[in-house]
């Protein structure tokens, strides 16, 4: 009786509840706030995400570039820095990943593209960051945020692991944090611009 009684809660629960409500409560995605640099790390690592490679911050001046439109925001390049897949939904992550292990040939997007997308990434010391393509077949720019919870050990996570064992191509993954940061010293107000 006790277990009709709990499913019925949780289906009048689900019910009243809108669905982003639902898979944010599920993936622990919560509102965004201004992280420190150590608050970062620790959830990278609590993610499964290695902080040891490729791992940057955005430049506070991109911030809402980063931000606009979908998030987190995935992009893929050839080994001449070309844009050849833009960004789309996460949901296709695996497939888009999958595809550069099956082909070299894709439509470019956008030439060079990667150079002009380096601009936005910087070291935790505010450091401009330089893409090396060299011995490269592919680059994969993956910007993630500690808000988004549980979604970036299932996403980046995958990405990561995916990269790390299956050794057909050379995939270089850098990793990009897109959190507001302390040392931006931005107010409350001036991150809810970013939104607007």
């Amino acid at each position: 009786m006790r277990l009709i009684r709990n499913i019925f809660l949780f289906a009048l629960l689900i019910l009243l509840s809108n669905c982003s409500t639902i898979i944010k409560f599920v993936y622990g995605i919560h509102d965004q706030q201004i992280e420190s640099k150590k608050a970062i790390y620790r959830h990278a690592i609590r993610m499964s995400i290695d902080t040891t490679n490729n791992f940057y911050v955005i430049d506070s001046s991109s911030a809402k570039k980063i931000m606009t439109g979908g998030f987190p925001k995935v992009y893929f390049y050839n080994s001449k820095g070309d844009l050849i897949l833009p960004y789309h939904c996460f949901g296709q992550l695996k497939e888009y990943t999958d595809s550069l292990y099956k082909t070299n040939e894709f439509k470019v997007v956008n030439d060079k593209a990667i150079f002009e997308e380096m601009k936005n990434i910087r070291t935790f010391n505010n450091r401009k960051v330089e893409v090396e393509l060299a011995n490269t077949d592919f680059v994969i720019i993956y910007y993630w945020a500690a808000w988004m919870g549980k979604l970036n050990r299932i996403k980046l996570g995958w990405l990561e692991n995916k990269i790390r064992i299956d050794k057909r191509k050379n995939i270089k993954l850098i990793k990009v944090n897109a959190d507001f940061q302390k040392s931006w010293n931005w107010s409350e107000e001036k991150c809810e611009t970013i939104f607007k």
